[in-house]
C-alpha cells in the first residue's frame, strides 16, 4: 500500500511537471505562429483604428485558452495596441528590442511571452507581448492531477480486490478444506483422507 501510494504521488508529480512544460511549449509555439499575422495586421490597420486588429487578435487568442491577452509594444516597451487593458503589463526596452523571444516565468508558470515582430523588409520595429493565464494553466494541471489521483485510487481498489480474491481462492480455501478434513479425523472418522 505504501509503495503504491508512493508510486502514485511520483506519477502525479511527474505528470503535472510534464504537463506544465507542455503548456509552456504550446504557448511558445503559439507566440511564434501568431506574431507574424498579428504584426502584419497592426502594420496594415494600426493607423485606421483597432477594430480589425482586435478581431484578428481575438481569432488567434481563441486558439489557445492559456493566452489571454496580446499587446503590441514599440522597442522602448511602450504600448501601441492592447487587446485587453492590462495596467500591470511592464516591458523593459531590453525585452521589447530583443531579436529573440523572451519569457517571463513566475512561480514556475510562464506568465508572459515577448515575441519580436519582423516586417517584410526584415526590420524589427515592435514586439507582441502575450499574457498567459496562470489560472488556466493551474486549472489544467489540477484537472490532470485529479484524473491521475482517481485512476490511482481505482487501481488500488481493483488491485486490492483481485489480491483478496486470489488469496482467498488459492490459499485460504485449501487451508479451510484441510481444517475441515482434520476436524472430521479428530472427531473419530479415521477413514477421512486429507487432500
Amino acid at each position: 500500500m505504501v509503495v503504491f501510494s508512493t508510486m502514485s504521488i511520483y506519477l502525479i508529480g511527474t505528470s503535472t511537471s510534464t504537463l506544465r512544460e507542455r503548456l509552456k511549449n504550446e504557448v511558445r509555439a503559439f507566440a511564434a505562429l501568431a506574431t507574424p499575422p498579428i504584426g502584419d495586421s497592426f502594420n496594415v490597420y494600426g493607423s485606421s483604428g483597432t477594430g480589425k486588429i482586435s478581431e484578428i487578435v481575438r481569432s488567434y487568442l481563441q486558439e489557445n485558452a492559456t493566452v489571454i491577452n496580446a499587446t503590441v509594444v514599440d522597442l522602448q516597451g511602450q504600448k501601441l495596441f492592447e487587446y485587453k487593458s492590462d495596467p500591470a503589463l511592464k516591458v523593459t526596452p531590453e525585452q521589447a528590442s530583443s531579436f529573440e523571444p523572451t519569457y517571463t516565468v513566475v512561480g514556475g508558470n510562464l506568465s508572459q511571452v515577448i515575441s519580436p515582430y519582423f516586417g517584410a523588409s526584415g526590420s524589427h520595429s515592435y514586439s507582441v507581448v502575450y499574457t498567459v493565464s496562470n489560472e488556466a494553466t493551474n486549472s489544467a494541471i489540477a484537472k490532470e492531477a485529479r484524473s491521475l489521483l482517481l485512476f490511482s485510487v481505482l487501481s488500488l481498489i481493483i488491485t486490492t480486490a483481485v489480491t483478496f480474491a486470489a488469496i482467498s481462492f488459492y490459499i485460504l480455501r485449501p487451508i479451510r478444506r484441510v481444517s475441515e478434513q482434520a476436524a472430521l479425523i479428530s472427531a473419530g472418522n479415521l477413514e477421512q483422507q486429507i487432500s
